[in-house]
């Protein structure tokens, strides 16, 4: 939308008479280069700009001047918009914290607007290989899950990079294994974890984005989640 198209068709006539052409562009404007004239064997080339984005049946229609002798054919064009990126965009752990070796599942969910194929990389920087999926969005949106387990004591910057072709984002989850002694590896029981947004970057553009932190308490346990806005 707004953005100059351009449109290439191509005509012969067997007889080698120059022609004429007319172009319908289907959106009722009246554009200058919707007509003009072509030599017999040549190529129609013009630019029309689309204020709204909706689908459009073009119409053209040849002409060598010849009684009754016209051809025309069609073809539809559809605009969509502008790609909007993934949005609520959540890595959720089946826990906060964890000894070496427990497993823990990373979940993740969200939703693409336009329903783009999203491909998903969890990167443990543990010195394991991420591990990456190609998920569809559908009528709920895309999910993954991945079991992984830590093998040293420290803390782990997990990252989920999230890509739909148009849009990349990465979302940054500080997790900590260590011996948390009678709590073990279940959430809450002192400290905390740093949730942010790196960023949003597009092919053609950079985006600002904030990073929503949403801590929730329930009977004293604690639950962290990050999502894309």
């Amino acid at each position: 939308m707004n953005d100059a198209l351009e449109i290439t068709a191509y005509a012969w006539d067997p007889d080698g008479d120059n022609m004429t052409y007319l172009i319908d562009f289907g959106d009722n404007s009246t554009d200058s280069n919707a007509s003009g004239s072509v030599p017999s064997d040549g190529e129609i080339s013009v630019s029309h700009t689309f204020v709204a984005n909706g689908s459009f049946v073009m119409g053209l229609s040849i002409s060598d001047g010849e009684k009754g002798d016209v051809q025309s054919s069609e073809a539809t064009i559809v605009l969509l918009g502008e790609d909007a990126p993934p949005s609520n965009v959540r890595i959720q752990p089946s826990k906060m914290r964890a000894a070496p070796g427990e497993s823990v599942v990373f979940n993740i969910t969200g939703k693409d607007l336009e329903g783009d194929p999203v491909t998903l990389t969890l990167n443990f920087s543990d010195g394991t290989t991420p591990h990456t999926e190609t998920e569809l969005d559908t009528a709920l949106g895309f999910s993954m899950s991945q079991t992984h387990a830590f093998t040293t004591q420290k803390d782990f910057a997990v990252m989920l990079t999230v890509n739909d072709t148009f849009w990349e984002g990465t979302i940054v989850l500080l997790f900590s294994v260590g011996d948390f002694g009678a709590n073990g590896g279940e959430p809450g029981g002192g400290g905390s974890n740093t949730l942010l947004i790196l960023g949003v970057v597009a092919a053609i553009a950079i985006v600002a984005v904030a990073a929503v932190m949403l801590m929730k308490r329930r009977g004293g346990r604690e639950e962290d989640d990050v999502r894309l806005p």
